[in-house]
C-alpha cells in the first residue's frame, strides 16, 4: 500500500481485538518510531515516545504510543507531525489506530501530551473516501508535488498488509 492509498483509506478505529500484536510486528513498529524519534522530528523540537500496553493505559486497544513534550505550540505541532506518520504507517500494515487526546496513562508525568491507540481490529479496512477521485484529479499530479507518496511504505519481513 502506498502512502497516498493510506491517506485516502485511513480511519479512526474504536473497536480492537484484545489480543496483543506479535513481537515481530511490535518490534517493526517500535523501530519505525525510533527512526522518527531520532531523525524525523521538526527542527528545534524534541519529543519522546513510548509504546506501552494495557498495564500503563486502560482503554480500548492492546497497545498505545505515548507522546511527551514541552508545553508550547511548536512542541505540540511536532508531536502531531510524528504521530501522524506513525498513524499512517500502522494503518498501512492493516491495523487500526485512534488518537485519544483526553485519556492519560497511569502515573502520567507533567510532560505527557497525547496518545495513539493501535492494534488488530475486525473493523473493515477503509474504502477510498467519496469524491477522493475528484479531489485527486483537481490537483497537480503527486509525482510533481510529492514523489515519495506513491512509493510502497516499508513493510516488516514476514508480514502482509492485513497484519499478523
Amino acid at each position: 500500500m502506498t502512502l497516498c492509498d493510506t491517506v485516502f483509506t485511513r480511519r479512526s478505529v474504536r473497536k480492537y481485538d484484545k489480543e496483543p500484536l506479535n513481537e515481530d510486528v511490535l518490534k517493526n513498529i517500535s523501530d519505525y518510531l525510533d527512526r522518527l524519534e531520532n531523525a524525523g522530528q521538526m527542527t528545534g523540537q524534541k519529543a519522546n515516545f513510548e509504546i506501552v500496553g494495557t498495564d500503563k493505559v486502560r482503554g480500548p486497544s492492546p497497545h498505545y504510543i505515548l507522546a511527551y513534550c514541552g508545553k508550547n505550540d511548536s512542541a505540540y505541532a511536532n508531536v502531531g507531525y510524528v504521530l501522524q506518520k506513525m498513524d499512517l504507517y500502522i494503518q498501512s500494515l492493516g491495523f487500526g489506530s485512534l488518537y485519544l487526546g483526553v485519556k492519560k496513562p497511569r502515573d502520567a508525568s507533567d510532560d505527557f501530551c497525547i496518545l495513539l491507540a493501535f492494534g488488530r481490529t475486525s473493523v473493515p479496512s477503509g474504502k477510498v473516501k467519496k469524491n477522493s477521485a475528484d479531489f485527486r484529479s483537481a490537483r497537480c499530479p503527486l509525482q510533481t508535488t510529492w514523489p515519495r507518496a506513491l512509493q510502497e511504505l516499508p513493510r516488516p519481513q514476514g508480514t502482509h498488509s492485513h497484519g499478523n
